[in-house]
C-alpha cells in the first residue's frame, strides 16, 4: 500500500491562508479591521511561499501585497510593508541575475521609511542600507 504523501506545515498553513483570503476578498465592505486582516494574510501568503521556496509565486505575492498597500497608514501596516520590501529584496538578491533588482527594492525601502522614527522601521532601513553598501562596494565579500 502506497503511503500517502503528507503535506508540510507550511503547505497546510498556505491552504488555510488562501481560504481566508478568498473569504475576505469576497466580502464587499472593507472596514479598517478587514484591511489589517487582509494585509496580514497577503503578507503571510508571501512569507509561506518563500518558506516553500516557490520563488516566482512568492515574488508575485509580495508584489500583490505592496500594490494593495502603496501608502500604508498606521505603525503596524508601515512595519509590515517595510518588512515585505526587505523580504522581497533579500529574495531577489539571492536569485541568479537579480541582484540589481534586489538592491532597487532595498533602495525603495530606505527612501520610503528613512525619516520614520519607529524603532522597527529604523532597523529595517539600517539593514537595507547595510546590504546596499555591501553590494555596492568594490569587493562585497572581502575577497580582494
Amino acid at each position: 500500500m502506497a503511503q500517502k504523501e503528507q503535506k508540510s506545515w507550511a503547505e497546510r498553513k498556505l491552504e488555510e491562508v488562501e481560504e481566508q483570503l478568498r473569504g475576505l476578498e469576497s466580502e464587499s465592505s472593507q472596514d479598517p479591521g478587514q484591511e489589517w486582516d487582509l494585509a496580514q494574510l497577503l503578507y503571510q501568503r508571501a512569507s509561506l511561499l518563500a518558506r516553500l521556496k516557490r520563488w516566482d509565486e512568492c515574488l508575485r505575492a509580495y508584489d500583490q501585497f505592496l500594490q494593495r498597500f502603496p501608502h500604508p497608514q498606521g505603525t503596524k501596516l508601515r512595519q509590515l510593508v517595510a518588512q515585505a520590501l526587505f523580504d522581497k529584496g533579500t529574495i531577489l538578491l539571492h536569485q541568479q541575475d537579480q541582484q540589481e533588482a534586489g538592491l532597487q527594492v532595498y533602495r525603495e525601502l530606505v527612501e520610503r521609511f528613512r525619516l520614520d522614527t519607529n524603532v522597527t522601521l529604523r532597523r529595517l532601513v539600517s539593514g537595507a542600507q547595510s546590504m546596499i553598501d555591501l553590494f555596492e562596494s568594490s569587493d562585497p565579500f572581502g575577497l580582494e
